[in-house]
């Protein structure tokens, strides 16, 4: 079943030229959907249009039937939390409250046992309990990048947008979010959409991609979008894939 789509959708940086030009595509309910392309292709851009952080200046954006137009901003943060690249709070929040404030859309007051409860077990999740008591500005960068995913996760939403949820984080702990946000989209059948920088990433977890450059952007299932020509065209690289246990591994050609 689709879930989001987006019609004819036009985008642009604040009078500046377009980016996006004139993209339809729909992600499926329960999905996870990877979007890669160069830098300053879009990528960001065109997520950031589901959850009215960019309006289009032609086309719409639909989640589950419904304009993200027409969604009130209150009743939208419970359908999506997002992960930013970056994020600095004006306050200096301890861990535990920044996790809980993914709890926001629901708190009309003050925090109830089940805001508390749903806080504790994701920080249990995400095995950061000796973080909790810290303040958030004085953690290092990738536990700042774990922290943020938290808080998106203990939002409890049916979509989850993360802008290059990897960055900053060294290999393991790369390998561990990966394996929580294919935890919960099995376990909770949150739909994910996600940039990435790494195909491989890609290749590890998602279900379908969405190849953005030149303005235009091309969705397909991971096994038959990711080629050796598609790779070349994206980023002018060249690129071989080969077996690696149960998945593809892509290497790329470093003299390139």
């Amino acid at each position: 079943m689709e879930l989001i789509e987006y019609r004819n959708v036009c985008l642009q940086y604040e009078k500046g030229r377009p980016v996006i030009n004139n993209v339809s595509f729909a992600l499926e309910e329960g999905s996870i959907t990877a979007f890669l392309g160069p830098n300053g292709s879009g990528k960001t851009t065109l997520m950031s249009a589901l959850n009215r952080l960019i309006t289009p200046f032609e086309g719409d954006v639909f989640i589950d039937g419904k304009n993200v137009k027409s969604i009130p901003l209150k009743k939208l943060a419970t359908m999506i939390a997002c992960v930013p690249q970056f994020s600095s709070p004006s306050f200096a929040y301890s861990v535990y409250n920044m996790i809980l404030w993914g709890r926001a859309p629901y708190i009309s007051y003050m925090p109830k046992p089940r805001d508390y409860q749903i806080v504790d077990e994701t920080i249990e999740r995400f095995q950061i309990a000796h973080l909790k008591d810290k303040p958030f500005s004085s953690i290092s960068g990738g536990e700042k990048q774990m922290v943020l995913i938290a808080r998106a996760i203990a939002q409890k939403t049916p979509i989850v947008l993360m802008d290059e949820p990897t960055t900053y984080l060294d290999i393991k702990n790369q390998i561990k979010i990966l394996n929580v946000i294919r935890d919960i989209n099995k376990s909770d059948g949150a739909t994910f959409a996600i940039t990435l920088h790494d195909p491989n990433h890609a290749l590890y977890l998602a279900d379908n991609i969405v190849m953005v450059n030149g303005g235009g952007a091309v969705k397909g299932k991971t096994d038959e979008l990711m080629t050796e020509n598609n790779i070349e065209k994206l980023y002018n690289v060249k690129s071989s894939f080969m077996p690696l246990y149960d998945m593809r591994y892509m290497t790329v050609d470093y003299r390139n």
